[in-house]
């Protein structure tokens, strides 16, 4: 028998009766269309709050404040790691001691010499205690327990950048990584036999054997490369490659190379050792190929090439396994090789994908052109100009807004300053506009400035356009022309900028601006503007200024020519026009070098007007605070 719930229910009603309401299956149909819409009333009300939350313009400006607290923090991290070494334990070492890596590269190049000099020497040479090579080996058993002491010793970073000093901590993290490969590294395995095999002249397989766990510290190539090159400040790869300005595609494709090279070597000394390990009976590939009395250059470059047709899963079958021994090791050898072949083809095809990626992009935007011209209708001359200013701006500019930032933005302020001064060709040294600025300004501007080119007798912009962005000359003239007559009222020369008259007193354009020859601009956006009015006041002041000075300067000037036209018509001898354009030109120097002007008055006027505006807006903000949180508390009463 089905079990009913019953629930009592007071209505809304003056009688004050109680009634009672039975759940039965008619009506729990519509228990969970309300439980679905509570469910999604819920979630709207949650995206609400997030949405208030997000509302107001304190928002961005704590967002950068945790993203500079975040990049000081690393700062504090890097000036951390330099702690006074007094601080340390006399028997725990620091992690970025000069020794220690200097020590680290030494077992780099030992470890690169173990792995080109023992599979050689213990597939094809013999062991004798008189051998140099045997004699270097045991030097290096002693280098490497000296090593592993070492790392019992030596301090780590937790995830938090805190440096850990506690011994047995060190001990439990080397376990976990390369403990076991360091002790096989410095066991002496080549002595365990050596009282029964020295007499004899058939060397023991067993003590062959035993020699195999020689071979276990080659795996330290990997670590030690990848601790080299991760060294904050004394990277062995690092330091290569600033010292050939190898980039790094290049470089990580170099080291694949190399990778390659010493496994192929690894694997073809092993290829004969496992015959040897046989005693080159008739099964093996040795005696089966008739290279029992071959030299051992010739031996070594056939073991290289099974190891090379094997490995490039080739495989023409004239040099194959047949015993056990021979089967294992060609299986385990094409199992890795397939792996790692695969994962090379895929690494190698990137990096070569990422050598021209400037290029491909190019050559992708070029083609958007040409079909973005076809479809529009556009002449053959004005796709060619779209075309000449794409290549241009590529040669200067491969990345965008967003990527400069995020590059940028990791880097301390002091390094920000000098890639700023190198960018664009050093335009921060040679523009006037930043001369005696201050490094934060530099580095806050000159990244961000977007290169444009335009070809000669070309309109930059013309009369009664929207004005988003001034300009920068770096190289080329552009003239100010009065749409009321076409009047050239002012010429723009290199180091200077235009564009900002209207920007900075928010009007449309009043000129057309037009290149004189081949120009080389440096344009700064709109949205880069507010930031610096956001950020540094001093510098919007000083901008508004000079653009209120040269806009009446302009005014001026076109009032003076206008005259000067109307004048020659009547007859009427007046100023010389050098004498006026050399004033018109001393005006503007003027105004370029004082900087700070004199209109008070007017700024204030302007300043009240954008004030005036910035408080409209944070109403506007404010009334739509209120109203979503009108709507949000009787989405809750009505919850209740």
């Amino acid at each position: 028998m089905k079990q009913e719930h019953i629930f009592k229910f007071m209505p809304h009603t003056t009688n004050g009766l109680d009634e009672t309401f039975v759940v039965t299956d008619y009506t729990s149909k519509y228990k969970s269309i309300w439980e679905r819409v509570r469910f999604k009333i819920k979630v709207r009300l949650m995206l609400n709050k997030i949405l208030l939350a997000a509302i107001g313009s304190q928002t961005e400006t704590i967002d950068e404040k945790k993203k500079e607290s975040d990049l000081k923090n690393t700062y504090n991290y890097s000036g951390f790691v330099t702690m006074n070494p007094s601080d340390f334990p006399w028997h725990i070492i620091h992690p970025e001691n000069k020794n220690l890596a200097a020590w680290n590269a030494f077992i780099g190049v030992s470890i690169i010499y173990s792995a080109l000099v023992m599979p050689f020497f213990i597939a094809f040479y013999n062991s004798n205690f008189s051998n140099p090579i045997t004699i270097m080996d045991y030097i290096f058993s002693f280098v490497y327990f000296f090593d592993f002491c070492l790392q019992c010793s030596t301090a780590y970073y937790d995830i938090n950048g805190v440096i850990i000093l506690s011994r047995w901590k060190i001990f439990v993290k080397y376990s976990k990584t390369w403990m076991i490969i360091d002790l096989l590294a410095f066991m002496p395995f080549e002595s365990l036999d050596f009282s029964h095999s020295s007499g004899n002249t058939k060397i023991n397989p067993l003590f062959k054997l035993a020699r195999l766990p020689r071979l276990y510290k080659l795996f330290k190539i990997s670590k030690v490369l990848k601790c080299l090159k991760q060294s904050n400040r004394y990277g062995i790869m690092m330091k290569l490659q600033d010292i050939f300005t190898i980039r790094h595609s290049i470089m990580r494709l170099l080291t694949t190379i190399f990778t390659i090279t010493i496994l192929l070597h690894i694997a073809a000394c092993l290829w004969y050792f496992v015959a040897k390990i046989e005693d080159f009976n008739d099964q093996t590939w040795v005696f089966r190929g008739g290279y029992m009395n071959n030299d051992i250059s010739t031996l070594y470059v056939t073991g290289l090439y099974w190891a090379f047709t094997t490995f490039s899963s080739v495989g023409y079958g004239d040099i194959y396994a047949v015993t056990n021994s021979e089967m294992i090791f060609a299986m385990i050898w094409m199992l890795f090789s397939v792996n790692f072949l695969g994962f090379t083809i895929s690494s190698l095809f990137g990096f070569l994908n990422k050598l021209d990626t400037r290029d491909k992009i190019l050559l992708s935007k070029l083609a958007i052109i040409d079909e973005f011209s076809n479809e529009a209708g556009l002449p053959k001359s004005m796709r060619l100009k779209l075309r000449n200013a794409l290549r241009h701006s590529s040669s200067i500019s491969g990345f965008s807004l967003s990527e400069k930032y995020s590059i940028l933005a990791e880097l301390p302020k002091p390094l920000r300053y000098e890639v700023a001064l190198a960018m664009h060709r050093g335009a921060a040294k040679h523009l006037e506009f930043f001369a005696l600025k201050d490094t934060v300004i530099i580095s806050a501007i000159i990244p961000y400035l977007t290169p444009v080119y335009v070809n000669s007798e070309q309109f930059v912009y013309s009369y009664m356009d929207f004005p988003d962005e001034l300009y920068f000359i770096i190289k080329g003239k552009v003239n100010y022309i009065h749409p009321d007559g076409a009047y050239t009222i002012f010429t723009i020369r290199k180091k200077d900028y235009f564009g900002d008259i209207e920007l900075m007193l928010k009007i449309p354009r009043k000129y057309d601006a037009v290149t004189r020859m081949h120009t080389e601009l440096l344009s700064l956006s709109r949205f880069l503007l507010i930031s610096i009015k956001k950020n540094y006041e001093n510098i919007w002041f000083e901008m508004k200024g000079v653009a209120i000075q040269r806009e009446r300067i302009l005014l001026q000037n076109y009032n003076s020519i206008k005259e000067e036209e109307m004048n020659k018509r009547k007859g009427i001898i007046t100023k010389s026009a050098f004498l006026k354009s050399m004033k018109l030109k001393k005006d503007m120097d003027k105004i370029r070098r004082n900087a700070k002007v004199n209109f008070e008055n007017e700024i204030c006027a302007l300043d009240i007007t954008d004030k005036i505006e910035e408080v409209q807006e944070r109403i506007f903000t404010l009334r739509n605070c209120i109203k979503r949180a009108k709507e949000w508390q009787e989405t809750q009463d009505f919850l209740l």
